[in-house]
């Protein structure tokens, strides 16, 4: 019994070493997708540029839908994105210099077909399972083709504020039609995310039409 144990074991580690599964591998996968996870969820936007790779396929869709300079320089209207309470790394799964990580989210809202402030946050409050794919490319860690954006409701209403503050002065003068409704929709997913005391947030919010 205790020979067929040991031999179990044996080639359990054998079987892993074949894949390139090590302990410095799962660690190391660990430790960058939790902090790109943790970065972006406090309103890191850089990641998406310093620690991502996009294919041509991605970088073309998004060019096309959001703008020639999106992709290279990004901005959370750069596409889609999701407004999250919290996160969970569920699994890790690596096979030599890739990884594939199971996250679960507690989605709030997100955004409509068009992108962050080109429509606004579609409400949904449920548990969403995301994978992202990783690579290792020169002993670095790197996210393939990340998928949208999933940040917290604080670091979403920052970076509102911020943006509100930017155009506040020159936005209903000299406004394009497009700007004004991208001004529009910062304040009211603030509203909606930051709601005065008394008021009801389902006011402000529109039902759950779907995901992702």
């Amino acid at each position: 019994m205790i020979k067929k144990i040991a031999g179990c074991i044996i080639s359990i580690i054998l079987f892993s070493h074949a894949l390139g599964i090590t302990a410095e591998n799962i660690g190391g996968a660990r430790e960058f997708i939790d902090n790109f996870l943790k970065s972006e969820f406090n309103g890191g936007q850089d990641n998406r540029v310093d620690n991502a790779v996009y294919s041509p396929e991605r970088k073309k869709l998004i060019k096309e839908m959001y703008g020639p300079l999106k992709g290279e320089i990004f901005f959370w209207e750069s596409e889609k994105l999701c407004v999250v309470d919290n996160y969970k790394i569920k699994d890790i799964m690596i096979n030599q210099s890739k990884a594939f990580v199971d996250v679960k989210f507690e989605e709030f809202a997100c955004t409509g077909n068009k992108g962050y402030g080109r429509s606004p946050l579609i409400k949904t409050i449920k548990e969403s399972v995301v994978t992202y794919s990783l690579e290792n490319k020169n002993g670095r860690w790197l996210v393939i083709d990340p998928p949208i954006p999933r940040i917290s409701k604080k670091a979403l209403v920052d970076y509102n504020i911020q943006q509100i503050k930017l155009m506040s002065d020159w936005i209903m003068e000299k406004g394009s039609k497009a700007q004004k409704e991208f001004y529009h929709n910062l304040i009211s997913t603030n509203e909606m995310l930051n709601p005065k005391p008394g008021e009801s947030e389902s006011a402000k919010t529109t039902e759950n039409k779907g995901g992702e």
